[in-house]
């Protein structure tokens, strides 16, 4: 629940972070497969009981 909150803090424009497009590019990347992974994990959970 810690990493949505903090995700949500990052894309939203409550506080301006400047970050360089390449950077921003790369955490883009990043979120999108965490939350891919989390979404696949979440599943197998729900499957499993």
């Amino acid at each position: 629940m810690l990493i949505y909150i903090a995700l949500s803090i990052l894309f939203q424009q409550f506080i301006k972070i400047a970050l360089g497009r390449t950077i921003w590019n790369i955490v883009d990347l990043i979120v999108g497969i965490g939350l891919l992974i989390s979404i696949i994990n979440h599943s197998k959970t729900k499957l499993n009981r």
